[in-house]
């Protein structure tokens, strides 16, 4: 009897052992099977999320790559801006300086035709007084006067008078040379030498016909106290 229950409880522990291990290995195969079914889903989410990193990567360097092109086209937008800005600077730079230029080419013609016009009348009114002193120093000699002195005079200032002349028909030509300078009122110095330098020989002409006029009348006064000298001497 003891015989028969011990084998009993043997085969029910075997019993017992082979279903326990029957049920691990369904576990085990479960197991297995929902690895298995999970791995897809597994790979599916990292490829979905591979598949968003790198939409996200592309949209970044999309970005970017827009950014830097609109960057670019800012830049050479404000390089073209500044080129133009540049050319307007150098034209309106170029237009005023054409003002200034004409501006002071204008002075300088207005004030060299008024100097010229000056010294012409001035050699004008020379001229008039040596042709007039001329004549009465010839009338006096004619008349017996010495007149050596006065004719000497006169001589110096034809002289003086020629230099002038030849000075003030220099100014033309120095006015046209100044207007067609790039430095009008640099080269005007020129004329200005030519201009000073004919107005001292004017002067310088006058001065000399004054004196010859001096002494033609110190020679008329000696003259006519040596005739009344010798009216007298006749009458006694």
């Amino acid at each position: 009897m003891k015989k028969q229950t011990v084998l009993a409880v043997t085969l029910g522990l075997a019993l017992t052992a082979s279903a326990s291990v029957a049920r691990a290995e369904d576990l085990t195969v479960q197991a297995d099977a929902s690895v298995k079914a999970s791995v897809p889903k597994i790979e599916t989410r990292m490829d979905a999320m591979n598949a968003k990193m790198d939409a996200r990567v592309d949209a970044m360097q999309t970005m970017q790559t827009t950014m830097q092109a609109k960057t670019e086209v800012r830049m050479q937008t404000a390089a073209e801006k500044k080129a133009q800005l540049d050319a307007r600077m150098k034209i309106v730079k170029a237009e005023r300086k054409a003002k200034l230029d004409t501006a002071k080419k204008t002075r300088v013609e207005v004030a060299a035709r008024a100097s010229v016009t000056i010294l012409t009348n001035a050699l004008s009114r020379v001229e008039n007084l040596y042709t007039r002193t001329t004549a009465q120093v010839a009338k006096m000699k004619a008349s017996g006067v010495t007149t050596v002195e006065a004719e000497a005079k006169l001589g110096e200032a034809k002289v003086a008078w020629d230099a002038a002349q030849a000075k003030v028909a220099s100014l033309d030509a120095d006015v046209k040379v100044a207007l067609e300078s790039e430095t009008p009122i640099a080269s005007f110095e020129t004329f200005r030498t030519h201009a000073s330098e004919a107005k001292e020989s004017i002067k310088t002409a006058h001065a000399k016909i004054v004196e010859a006029i001096v002494s033609l009348k110190g020679m008329m006064s000696a003259s006519a106290s040596v005739n009344a000298s010798s009216s007298v001497q006749v009458g006694q």
